[in-house]
This record gives structure tokens, C-alpha cells and sequence, in this order.
């Protein structure tokens, strides 16, 4: 591998390195001030519990249009709202989005991957089609030929 492709590749890792880090940043944050930073009484436990939650409600709804997105997020708010908890909620939900574009943007490049190994096998497919058609002409060629 050249010194050139090495080079992007390690440069388009390393922000991917740098978001996990806020990530993980943010999540400890999140947990910390809602056991300590918040006047209603909620455990450590049930904090962690509840951030791993939003990480996999975000992971099984990662698929799915924006919309639905938008739908979770105003949904958690009222959730809050009336379990007159609403700062908790808007930490989390807030965890939920930065989970959402954290994960887009680390399929993104991904997608483009597969997307480029498609068109690889649809050429291929072409060209070895291409080279049968053309095999099958000139055998149909040759046979008039020799009759």
C-alpha cells in the first residue's frame, strides 16, 4: 500500500476516533448529572441503565427514516414533561441524537464501500456477459463458415 492511501486512510480514521471520544465524553456526563446535578432522586445505577438504553434504542431505530427520529425525541420530552423529570429527559434525548448521527456517520463510509464493490460486480457481470455474447458469435460465425 502506498504512503499516499495510508495516509487517508489513518486521516479519515481519525476523526471517527475523536467523535467516540465526545461521545463517551458526553455519556459520562450525562450520567454524572443526573445522579448529582438533578434535585429529583435517581440511582448511578439506573442513570448507566438508561444511557445503555438510548444507546440501543438509537442502534435498533438507526435504519429507519428521519422523521421517526423526530417522533422519539419530541416523544422523550413529553415523556419528561409529564414525569416532571424534564431535564433528565432532554440529557438523554440529546444522548439519543448525538447516538443517531454518530452512527451515520460511521456507516457512511461503509455504504460508499459496498457501493463501489456493487458496481465492481456489476462490471465484472457485464464484461464476463459481454465475453460469453462475444464467444457465442463467433461460434455461431464459425459454424455458418463452415457449412
Amino acid at each position: 500500500m502506498s504512503k499516499r492511501k495510508r495516509a487517508k486512510r489513518v486521516s479519515s480514521t481519525a476523526p471517527q476516533w475523536i467523535l467516540l471520544v465526545i461521545f463517551i465524553a458526553y455519556e459520562i456526563f450525562a450520567i454524572i448529572f443526573a445522579t448529582a446535578g438533578i434535585h429529583t432522586p435517581v440511582s448511578l445505577v439506573a442513570a448507566g441503565i438508561y444511557s445503555i438504553l438510548e444507546v440501543l434504542l438509537s442502534i435498533c431505530l438507526f435504519r429507519t427514516p428521519v422523521y421517526v427520529h423526530g417522533l422519539v425525541f419530541i416523544g422523550q420530552l413529553i415523556l419528561g414533561n409529564v414525569c416532571r423529570n424534564l431535564p433528565l429527559m432532554v440529557i438523554f434525548a440529546i444522548l439519543y441524537l448525538i447516538s443517531v448521527i454518530l452512527l451515520y456517520y460511521w456507516t457512511r463510509d461503509e455504504k460508499e464501500r459496498h457501493v463501489y464493490v456493487k458496481k465492481d460486480r456489476v462490471s465484472s457481470k457485464a464484461k464476463s456477459e459481454a465475453h460469453s455474447e462475444k464467444d457465442d458469435s463467433e461460434e455461431k460465425k464459425s459454424d455458418s463458415d463452415a457449412e
